[in-house]
C-alpha cells in the first residue's frame, strides 16, 4: 500500500496478530517470528507498529492484568519494545486499567485508570479518585475478592 499509494504510514495497527497465517504450529517460534517481523516493519518504514494480543486465560479477569499475564509466547515479549495491559473490573464495566507492564527504557508497573465510553470506543485517563467511586457504585455493597491466578471467576 505504501509503495502503491505512495503514502508514507506513522502508524500501522495490526488487530490481533495471532490471527495471521503462522508459519508452524508451534505457538512459541510463531509468535517470536511474527513479532520479529512486525518489528522489522517498524524498522524499514520508521514507523510505529502496534498490535493486540489476548492475555493468557487464568488473567482474563484481573483488574490489573500483570507482566506474567501477558502472552502465551515469551519470544513476544523479548522483541516488543512497550507492552501495555488493560483489564477490568468485569466484563460489562465501563472503566479499566492500564498497566504498563514492559517499557525497555522506562518504568514499568504504572498503573493509569481509564473511563471507556463503549458507544464510541473513546478512551479518557481519569483519576483514582474518580475511578473508585465508579468501581464502588459498579460493585455496591459486594466485597471484593482477590482472584487467584489459576481461578476464573464470571
Amino acid at each position: 500500500l505504501k509503495l502503491k499509494y505512495n503514502v508514507h504510514y506513522d502508524l500501522v495497527i495490526v488487530d490481533y496478530a495471532d490471527n495471521l497465517l503462522m508459519e508452524s504450529d508451534n505457538m512459541y517460534e510463531n509468535g517470536g517470528s511474527l513479532y520479529n517481523k512486525l518489528k522489522a516493519i517498524a524498522a524499514n518504514n520508521k514507523c510505529v507498529v502496534m498490535t493486540a494480543s489476548q492475555p493468557q486465560r487464568p488473567f482474563f479477569d484481573f483488574e490489573v492484568i500483570p507482566f506474567e499475564g501477558i502472552a502465551e509466547s515469551a519470544k513476544k515479549l523479548h522483541v516488543v519494545d512497550i507492552c501495555l495491559t488493560i483489564g477490568k473490573i468485569s466484563r460489562d464495566a465501563d472503566i479499566a486499567t492500564m498497566n504498563l507492564a514492559k517499557i525497555r527504557e522506562g518504568l514499568t508497573g504504572i498503573h493509569l485508570r481509564l473511563k471507556l465510553n463503549l458507544n464510541t470506543s473513546r478512551i479518557y485517563e481519569i483519576s483514582q479518585k474518580d475511578y473508585d467511586a465508579v468501581k464502588n457504585q459498579f460493585y455496591g455493597n459486594k466485597p471484593i475478592v482477590p482472584v487467584h491466578p489459576n481461578v476464573r471467576q464470571r
